[in-house]
């Protein structure tokens, strides 16, 4: 695994251009299910990671990883899970609310709320952002 996303700190020891290529590179040769990144608690895979090259359909796990990376660095933002939507369109609100009570819960307090949402058409993915403090919704 490269590491713990939420635990990179930058200094004298953070990794050139190259050498991050690198790291990435010989990370991606490695079994397809091998976790390579670990994410706000979501494990990514190589599988996942190649997604992201050319015109590979992303997975839900993939776009709300990086969202949690994102997270991470910036202790302000909070992420609902990528599954929060479809949840909701299938099952209405009580549903959603109890498959996500956990999620919900860490976005109190957060000056900014993303939530990634796939919308089954042609995989394509949109971000609806949350400003709390603003009451906004973008």
């Amino acid at each position: 695994m490269l590491e713990d996303i939420g635990s990179r700190s930058a200094g004298p020891s953070t990794p050139t251009r190259e050498e991050e290529d690198l790291i990435i590179e010989n990370a991606l040769k490695k079994d397809p299910i091998a976790t390579v990144v670990k994410a706000g608690g979501i494990d990514l895979n190589v599988r996942s990671l190649k997604r992201l090259r050319g015109q590979g359909w992303l997975f839900g796990d993939t776009v709300e990883g990086y969202f949690r990376m994102f997270a991470d660095v910036n202790k302000t933002v909070g992420v609902l899970s990528s599954y929060l939507w479809i949840q909701l369109s299938m099952g209405g609100p009580e549903r959603a609310m109890a498959r996500n009570r956990k999620s919900i819960k860490n976005v109190r307090g957060k000056e900014l709320v993303l939530i990634p949402i796939h919308l089954n058409v042609g995989s394509h993915w949109i971000m609806v952002a949350v400003y709390l403090n603003k009451h906004e919704i973008h």
